[in-house]
């Protein structure tokens, strides 16, 4: 025989409150505007990303980045920007995606040193840089403190 059990109180009146079913609410998707003229860039780059389950979108291009953006500005969470490019420069391309939108955030990519960046844009800054070349993970830092 098991012993009598009393019935046990409702969770309330023992001050403890019944557990709620909580869910997260998924975040939206991010993608990632790449421009830079060099293609195996913008194709590592983009492989990186998606690793990262980041949809990426790449230009070849201050002016095709430029159009990319406009036609897909909703979408788009972060660009990253090559600052040495042929058909309009990363400062130009910079200026362009401002005119834009003011706070989608910019990080410039560039071979030169931060120092040089801060020279170049002395009044509105990129949100980050990546001095190039750059490791996997110090891509993956940047575009998520920027998200």
């Amino acid at each position: 025989f098991f012993p009598a059990l009393a019935e046990p109180e409702p969770a309330a009146d023992k001050g403890v409150e019944e557990d709620t079913a909580v869910t997260a609410t998924p975040s939206p998707p991010q993608t990632i505007l790449v421009i830079d003229d060099e293609e195996t860039v913008c194709e590592a780059v983009c492989d990186i990303l998606e690793l990262d389950d980041i949809a990426a979108i790449t230009a070849s291009g201050g002016t095709e980045g430029v159009a990319l953006f406009q036609a897909h500005q909703a979408d788009i969470s972060v660009v990253i920007l090559d600052l040495t490019m042929p058909d309009m420069s990363g400062e130009e391309t910079f200026q362009a995606l401002r005119e834009i939108d003011t706070a989608v955030p910019i990080i410039l990519s560039s071979g030169f040193n931060e120092d040089e960046i801060t020279h170049r844009f002395p009044q509105h800054k990129p949100n980050a840089f990546l001095h190039k070349p750059y490791r996997t993970e110090q891509l993956l830092e940047v575009v998520k403190s920027v998200l």
